[in-house]
């Protein structure tokens, strides 16, 4: 281990950075690893590893402000405060898994007591230490790393305080939406540490905050329309959110019997999400487009299918007939595999339709399925906007045979 640190960066050459816990590194990896300690310690022994750390977490605070007011190039700042932030989670964690670890032996308790009050006492230093560069380095934080260990009670407690305050606000709203808007809740309280970000923590806060806010002053007048704009206005991007969304406007839209009326509905929705005023640089998953545009891009893409509807190319005769079952293409697949397959094949431009409701229609119409000889084309759409991961599985094992056949039939043709 070396106090100076080799970084690169992207395409960046690498980058010389002062590494400022290079003693405290070795200190928590070596020194006080739980596993290499020999019982009984040296007398007075846990107290100077106290006096040590305190004095090691001041020397840090202290070297770490200095370095940065030296450091003038932006990609140099956030290389510095990124990489101690990564190394004091770290350290933080190995702390966390040592207090963990301990299992008290009566004649050791008492230093073991005192062992496991360091280890506590340290994390409790290091996290201070990580917020006060969150706090003063906020535009350089990594959001997308993993919060420590040691922060999990507390982020669980806090979610399931949201859980239970949020349930009883949420209490006018259907069940189904309610358990959406709860999902981010129960997925990281349920969830390994591991897996909770600081973007994810602060998403839900802000999640948490703003919804607090608006159920309180709408909760007398509640309106569904409106506490969905509201989520859409937080980019809570959760493909769940799009599924209810669109099946509740497709619902609504099957109600009209007119089609001017249908295409009024549509673009009045279109025109309500585009005025909305967007919570800038929120957003639930950076993994999925923002909810806004995939649901304007919907309604646009539904209007367009009407908006065709009203210009017959063939005469009524010929329209008014339903897809022969005879010119129907049986396939061995599942709805939810035919979905996603479509999805992947527009995804890769081997489809260039941009009317997507068309072109499920399309399929939903000419084709069948391994269980059914009819497709519902909203089951379609479903499976097609709203994958699940065993899909994924079942698909990724027809690709795998697709390449397997693909080398039997190049073999045939060398013959």
């Amino acid at each position: 281990m070396t106090s100076q640190l080799g970084v690169t960066y992207h395409d960046m050459p690498a980058v010389i950075i002062k590494y400022e816990l290079y003693d405290l590194d070795e200190f928590i990896s070596e020194q006080i690893a739980y596993g290499s300690l020999i019982f009984p310690l040296p007398q007075q022994q846990v107290k100077r590893w106290h006096s040590y750390a305190l004095e090691e977490s001041k020397k840090i605070r202290k070297a770490i402000i200095t370095q940065t007011l030296s450091l003038h190039k932006q990609k140099q700042l956030e290389l510095y405060i990124q990489h101690h932030q990564g190394m004091l989670i770290k350290l933080s964690n190995l702390l966390y898994r040592y207090t963990e670890s301990i299992v008290f032996v009566e004649e050791n308790s008492a230093q073991q007591l005192q062992l496991k009050d360091l280890y506590l006492i340290l994390n409790k230093q290091l996290l201070d230490l990580l917020h006060f560069m969150e706090h003063y380095f906020a535009e350089y934080w990594d959001k997308g790393m993993e919060l420590p260990l040691m922060l999990k009670q507390d982020v669980y407690a806090d979610f399931h305080n949201y859980i239970q305050e949020l349930k009883a606000l949420l209490h006018p709203a259907p069940p189904t939406l309610t358990d959406i808007i709860l999902t981010p809740y129960m997925r990281m309280d349920s969830a390994e540490p591991e897996g909770i970000t600081y973007h994810h923590l602060q998403y839900c806060k802000q999640l948490y905050l703003s919804l607090s806010v608006y159920l309180n002053i709408y909760n007398n007048g509640f309106q569904e329309s409106a506490l969905l704009y509201e989520l859409v206005a937080l980019n809570f991007n959760l493909p769940e959110l799009y599924q209810y969304y669109t099946i509740k406007i497709a619902t609504e839209i099957n109600e009209l019997e007119d089609i001017h009326d249908q295409m009024k509905m549509l673009a009045e929705n279109s025109k309500q999400l585009k005025q909305l005023n967007l919570r800038m640089g929120l957003v639930y998953d950076t993994a999925y487009p923002e909810m806004r545009q995939s649901l304007v891009q919907w309604l646009e893409e539904e209007y367009h299918y009407q908006q065709l509807s009203l210009q017959p190319t063939l005469p009524a005769s010929v329209q008014n007939l339903e897809p022969s079952a005879a010119l129907k293409i049986p396939t061995s697949l599942t709805v939810e595999q035919l979905g996603l397959l479509l999805r992947l094949l527009r995804r890769s431009k081997v489809f260039k339709m941009k009317n997507q409701s068309a072109m499920l229609r399309f399929f939903a119409d000419h084709f069948t399925t391994l269980q059914k000889d009819s497709i519902s084309v909203n089951n379609l759409k479903n499976q097609y906007y709203s994958p699940d991961s065993k899909t994924f599985t079942d698909l990724q094992d027809l690709l795998h045979q697709f390449l397997k056949d693909l080398k039997a039939l190049e073999q045939e043709t060398d013959k």
